[in-house]
């Protein structure tokens, strides 16, 4: 049970972190770069792309600096994401 619990959580979880990334190829930005951007190691920024990490307003709020990009938008485009890959869900059942 906790299995699928963990599948469904980590499955809402991924169009936020992948906006994270595709911003940060968008902007020809590596890991590093956004890392020393933001005073944080790579890793960080690794395990916040992969979904290994949660992150704090705080934190998106420094995410959004390092990106130049606003914070907002961020979580716009994810829920954007999120409600495409629900309907989606919804057409194959």
């Amino acid at each position: 049970m906790k299995k699928d619990y963990e599948a469904v959580r980590r499955a809402h979880e991924l169009p936020f972190y992948k906006v994270i990334r595709d911003i940060r190829t968008r902007r020809g930005m590596s890991q590093a770069q956004l890392a020393d951007a933001m005073g944080v190691l790579r890793t960080n920024i690794s395990r916040v792309e992969c979904g290994h990490s949660y992150i704090s307003l705080g934190y998106l709020l420094r995410l959004a600096d390092g990106l130049h990009y606003d914070a907002w938008r961020i979580l716009r485009r994810a829920e954007k994401l999120l409600k495409e890959q629900k309907g989606k869900d919804e057409q194959d059942l």
